[in-house]
């Protein structure tokens, strides 16, 4: 009788595994281990596997099922007092815990941050100088009407009243309540309504404004004026423009052109004027004429209409000062009322004097200090000693000098 072997004769390789393992196990099951002894006999109830539905096996090679890990989640000590604290909130004496936000900074939008930053903000309106003002109940009443108790009031002297107005359209209103009834006021101009004036330098007197304007215009500018400069005393033109353009965000981008028509050119801003304003329609000063709502007064001779009006045309030694009443013009700048304005407002600047260096005198003195040259130091202080001669005995015979 041929002994079979002891060892399992697998199938060849190429064999998918659980077709491997089906075929393995038939293998096994039809093999006969009791020529191995009593240690191997206990192999032969694996007979009764044979009753083992093989067929329970999946013949399906192509479905694979991937058992996913599941990571124990460990517990934070944060997580803990988390719990316990939850529980401790649930008593209704317990104290109420703070809490925090890490990421509080980042709830804020940062666009609305800016937005809040970069809002202008409003333009005060400027005040209005009422004059006249003996009784004050009807201008307040007024007020009130219009402004709605949004306003200030100062009583000045000399019958004067000063209304500061919270906002730009309050004073537009006040403004035109005013001029309604024939009110005697002046005011200012608002600050957006003011133009931005530059210099424009380098420029032919001869050169076209129409041509000047249209240039500007062309980089985003509206010019509402412009008007060359002349000379005070020989009337020249120069080349030199004043140019006013309306109010505007860009308005200091007009500082960045260098050409314009076809020629090199700077635009500064102006110098600031050490000088007071002066009225044209009261003479007085400290505001300008269109803004003014005074009875006009004539600058030649201090009668109650307008300088154009006047019957004074040519020169005429006869004028008056509406200011001070001497014998001059209203705008004449060696009136005393204007010189005490003028250093009030403008006190004069100390001069700075330059100390002039004077070589040749410097050169004198150190030289006058300098030793004589080929002595030496020991000659100077011989010489520097004084001679103790004694003094010589008078001779009686000697007649004294005449």
């Amino acid at each position: 009788m041929e002994k079979k072997s002891p060892y399992i004769t697998l199938p060849e390789s190429g064999i998918e595994p659980q077709t491997l393992a089906r075929q393995t196990v038939v293998t096994i099951l039809s093999t006969d281990f009791s020529h191995l002894g009593p240690r191997t006999q206990s192999l032969s109830n694996l007979d009764n596997l044979q009753q083992i539905d093989t067929e329970q096996i999946s013949t399906d090679t192509n479905q694979w099922t991937e058992v996913p890990v599941r990571k124990r989640q460990r517990e934070s000590p944060d997580n803990n007092k988390t719990q316990k604290q939850k529980k401790l909130d649930n008593y209704w004496l317990s104290q109420p815990t703070p809490t925090s936000n890490s990421f509080y900074e980042l709830d804020s939008d940062p666009q609305t941050t800016q937005d809040k930053d970069t809002t202008e903000k409003p333009t005060k309106a400027p005040p209005l100088y009422v004059d006249k003002v003996g009784n004050i109940q009807p201008l307040l009443k007024m007020l009130d009407k219009i402004a709605d108790g949004n306003y200030e009031v100062k009583v000045l002297s000399n019958e004067q009243v000063r209304i500061q107005p919270a906002t730009t359209e309050l004073y537009t209103k006040i403004v035109k309540g005013l001029q309604e009834k024939n009110t005697e006021f002046y005011t200012y101009r608002l600050k957006q309504d003011r133009p931005f004036k530059v210099v424009l330098k380098n420029l032919h007197p001869s050169t076209d404004i129409d041509e000047i304007k249209t240039e500007i215009e062309t980089h985003g500018h509206k010019v509402t004026n412009i008007w060359n400069v002349k000379q005070r005393s020989t009337k020249k033109p120069l080349p030199i423009y004043f140019v006013e353009i309306e109010a505007n965000t860009n308005n200091k981008l007009i500082y960045d052109i260098k050409t314009l028509l076809h020629c090199r050119i700077v635009i500064e801003p102006p110098r600031p004027k050490r000088e007071i304003p002066q009225c044209g329609n009261c003479q007085q000063y400290g505001h300008t004429k269109k803004y003014c709502f005074r009875q006009p007064k004539c600058i030649k001779c201090a009668g109650d209409h307008a300088s154009i009006n006047c019957e004074r045309k040519g020169r005429s030694d006869s004028v008056k000062c509406v200011l001070c009443e001497g014998n001059h013009p209203a705008n004449y700048k060696g009136c005393s009322i204007y010189k005490e304005l003028q250093k009030i407002k403008y006190p004069p600047q100390p001069v700075k004097r330059k100390q002039m260096s004077h070589p040749e005198h410097q050169r004198g003195i150190a030289n006058t200090n300098r030793p004589p040259t080929g002595l030496s130091y020991r000659d100077i202080l011989q010489s520097n000693k004084p001679s103790h001669q004694p003094a010589s005995k008078a001779n009686p015979n000697e007649s004294p000098p005449s």
